[in-house]
């Protein structure tokens, strides 16, 4: 009646559930060999584990409460668990990781330890489209290749869902493994003027080359850093290599070069991250000015205290502010004047099909016309053909950004890349002069 009942709020309000059997691993040899007393000390602790792993709405199986974990047997030594208002597959997973992870610790039966393991399966629901009695049936099935798997893990009804929250997982692991293994790298995509092509800056972007998968791209692995926190170790290692990078190419004798590194949502609400770019500065030498910090817009919208907190402790420390992606979010003319910003960077959506796109020409003469009058410098992302850089220049664009110029690179090829415009700019003037 409860999982009926569920079920039914889960489809009604569009939300997901899942339902999980736990069967305990090698019940029957503990119970026989040490006897039905020590199998009862060792259900009534299963039980008690289960409870403070879950929260307290969750349910684990039959009560007649819900706001708090109740316990109950389907019989021997399975138990069941429902969990509603799941917001995927993966936070099912974690969930039954935490259960697992939860009877870990041996348990003390008179003179004996006994280490206890489950298998768990589970099933989603509306997302595995069934009945009642399939869910169930599907769980079970579930449960049983756990078991088959070697016992001590979970796994999901659908192969496909396996498959794709394993591969998740496994991205997620191998992620925290690359902060503390030093895998990630910086690769750097140079900025210049639209009208003397002389480069202004670099844009920071990280790479991860991981061993076994080679150089993954970044789409691949930017929302699993952002969505477990690992973006905030990540992306200080980022600020602190790119001063470090700026730093060695001032020790090389280029000119002055400044670096724009993104920051996340996660990084800005961080409470130790102006310290963290103070720190920084100064233990590089690094003049804050030459430092860019680049925010998407729809960030930059959610005006909240602590966010206009952070952003004129940057003001004041000296570090430039970006507006990255500026047309994809709903800004307003209002707010982006009370915004204390240097530069607004174009997204390179409305790039790509300039000048011939009628309306994304207007689009761009319009975001240039509007970054002019607030006083800030303005980029175009995604630059990749000599008409799109005319355009833009005619238009009064500052700067631009893309392949035509050069794809992002890394240190060891950008840093002659740099030597050889630096000397070409410098060969255009002496022949202008």
């Amino acid at each position: 009646e409860n999982l009926a009942r569920t079920m039914e709020r889960a489809r009604r309000n569009n939300k997901l559930m899942a339902l999980f059997f736990l069967d305990l691993d090698r019940f029957k040899l503990i119970n026989d060999s040490l006897g039905h007393e020590a199998g009862d000390r060792m259900l009534q602790h299963v039980a008690e584990v289960l409870a403070s792993c879950l929260r307290g709405t969750d349910s684990v199986l039959v009560g007649p409460r819900t706001d708090r974990a109740t316990l109950s047997r389907l019989g021997g030594d399975e138990f069941t668990v429902m969990l509603e208002d799941v917001g995927s597959a993966e936070d099912a997973a974690l969930v039954a990781q935490r259960l697992l992870d939860g009877l870990v610790k041996p348990l003390k039966i008179g003179d004996e330890e006994v280490h206890i393991s489950a298998s768990i399966g589970i099933s989603l629901y509306p997302m595995d489209e069934v009945d009642l009695d399939g869910m169930i049936r599907n769980t079970d099935m579930a449960m049983y290749r756990s078991k088959a798997l070697g016992r001590s893990t979970y796994s999901f009804f659908s192969d496909d869902l396996n498959a794709s929250v394993s591969a998740r997982l496994s991205l997620e692991g191998s992620l925290r493994r690359a902060i503390e293994r030093n895998e990630f790298c910086l690769y750097y995509q140079p900025k210049a003027n639209l009208l003397t092509r002389q480069v202004t800056g670099v844009e920071a972007l990280i790479r991860w080359h991981c061993p076994g998968r080679g150089m993954v791209p970044p789409d691949r692995f930017i929302s699993v850093l952002e969505e477990t926190g690992l973006i905030v170790q990540a992306g200080a290692w980022v600020i602190r290599e790119a001063c470090a990078q700026m730093a060695r190419w001032d020790a090389q004798g280029l000119p002055p070069i400044n670096v724009a590194v993104n920051l996340s949502a996660r990084q800005l609400r961080h409470p130790h991250l102006v310290a963290l770019v103070r720190d920084t500065l100064c233990e590089t030498g690094i003049e804050p000015r030459r430092l860019e910090l680049e925010l998407t817009e729809s960030l930059l919208m959610e005006d909240t205290e602590g966010n206009r907190g952070v952003l004129a402790a940057f003001r004041t420390l000296g570090v430039r502010l970006a507006i990255d992606d500026f047309g994809t979010g709903h800004s307003s003319l209002a707010y982006l004047r009370r915004l204390d910003v240097d530069t607004l960077k174009i997204d390179r959506s409305f790039v790509m099909q300039l000048p011939a796109h009628a309306e994304d020409a207007a689009i761009a003469t319009a975001v240039v016309a509007m970054g002019k009058s607030l006083g800030m410098k303005i980029v175009a992302e995604g630059v990749e053909t000599p008409a799109q850089a005319d355009f833009l220049c005619a238009l009064g664009c500052n700067d631009m950004q893309g392949w035509l110029l050069s794809k992002a690179l890394p240190p060891e090829l950008l840093t002659p890349w740099l030597a050889a415009q630096h000397k070409e700019h410098l060969q255009r003037t002496q022949s202008q002069r």
